[in-house]
């Protein structure tokens, strides 16, 4: 059946189903609006239709995108929503020029149809108070917040789009436009994945009023003894903002450390030809999921602000220590000298002062993985009832 298929692809979706109002979703990732959420059961004589589909084609996820194309439709508010009572629209991340035009569409039936929509946003980035939507300048590969308080000017200034004058120009425009029109008044809740991110939302005081910060969920997983290996990991992209220059530099001065590094990116080749570090390449799965088990302790080394890294979650469901970067987000996942440790962002000789601790002291490894058994991350239970609330 089709409501399985999309069940398999949203792990939340047969749990918001079957509450008293509706909850449409909308996914925008690299320009594209994926409803991913409705309530279905209110619809029956849609469901042969999507059934259809379903049988047209096998594949769950190319199924789902040619449904995506008929919901997205403009006479959806119209038939669709006539026969909800409660309708709820959640916008899961943020794209120019879409996503405001969402807005402004649902606005717009609020409007003529009398009836409420209240209008949820989760922010996986930082788009609304940065056009470049990193906080962090390309150019020189910086952390920067002189857009914050709504100076986008400042985009176009540091070319923080790509480089480009014109691009971030653009960027600069697009920013001024929808905070002139008041398009974001309209945003009745603002999830943030962090506190982190809570506190740079809450610089515009629109928002303010309006953040909530709930990490992201993580399943719950199978807890094994594992036996520990010699070396330390890295899983992740190979980029500037990773870090990864600052960690090749430590490992150098290692040479006795032996480090795993799992993942790709335009560094890759200043990772090969380091002799205490073994490049792996991307992995997934269950060959992922042992490099990190075996693993003493993972280290992520980021020097831009991340949100709630899933990695740094990840490494400790697996029961592995995590020595993280004190920025962004990481610090409220990790306690420190319980399941692992900070260093300084940036910072060479604090970062390789930390992996001598840990890596010399086999002990205090175990102990922290151990800890990792009673790690506190939302399930999806839990989360669940967080965002039903959200919803209410």
């Amino acid at each position: 059946m089709l409501i399985e298929k999309i069940n398999a692809i949203f792990p939340l979706c047969h749990r918001i189903f079957f509450q008293p109002f509706s909850i449409f979703s909308w996914n925008v990732h690299i320009g594209h609006a994926v409803p991913g959420i409705v309530c279905f059961q209110y619809f029956d004589r849609h469901l042969s239709l999507l059934q259809q589909f379903a049988d047209e084609d096998r594949d769950q996820i190319l199924c789902f995108q040619r449904i995506t194309r008929y919901f997205f439709l403009e006479e959806l508010f119209e038939t669709f929503f006539q026969h909800i009572q409660e309708i709820r629209s959640h916008l899961n991340n943020f794209n120019y020029q879409l996503t405001p035009s969402i807005i402004l569409e649902i606005v717009k039936w609020r409007k003529e149809t009398g009836r409420d929509c209240k209008i949820i946003f989760t922010a996986h980035d930082y788009q609304l108070v940065c056009p470049n939507h990193m906080l962090n300048n390309p150019n020189t590969h910086q952390n920067c917040e002189k857009c914050l308080g709504g100076h986008f000017v400042n985009c176009m200034k540091g070319k923080c789009i790509h480089g480009s004058t014109a691009k971030s120009a653009i960027g600069m425009m697009e920013a001024e436009f929808w905070k002139w029109k008041g398009t974001y008044k309209y945003i009745d809740t603002m999830i943030c994945c962090s506190e982190f991110m809570k506190s740079k939302m809450d610089s515009n005081p629109l928002f303010a009023t309006k953040t909530v910060a709930m990490h992201n969920f993580i399943d719950k997983v199978e807890w094994k003894e594992t036996e520990k290996k010699d070396y330390v990991l890295y899983f992740g992209r190979f980029s500037e903002e990773k870090g990864i220059g600052t960690l090749i530099k430590v490992c150098k001065e290692l040479p006795d450390v032996q480090f795993i590094f799992a993942g790709t990116g335009p560094l890759e080749e200043t990772v090969n030809g380091i002799k205490n570090i073994k490049n792996v390449g991307f992995q997934k799965g269950e060959a992922l999921e042992k490099l990190i088990r075996e693993a003493r302790f993972s280290i992520y080394p980021s020097e831009w602000y991340e949100n709630c890294p899933f990695s740094v979650m990840e490494s400790q469901m697996y029961g592995t220590p995590v020595l993280g970067a004190n920025i962004g987000g990481i610090p409220e996942l990790i306690q420190v000298g319980k399941n692992g440790e900070l260093f300084e962002s940036g910072n060479a000789e604090d970062l390789k002062k930390k992996i001598e601790k840990l890596w010399g002291d086999k002990k205090l490894c175990a102990e922290y993985s151990a800890n990792c058994k009673d790690i506190s991350f939302d399930t999806i239970d839990e989360y669940y009832e967080k965002i039903m609330k959200v919803y209410q």
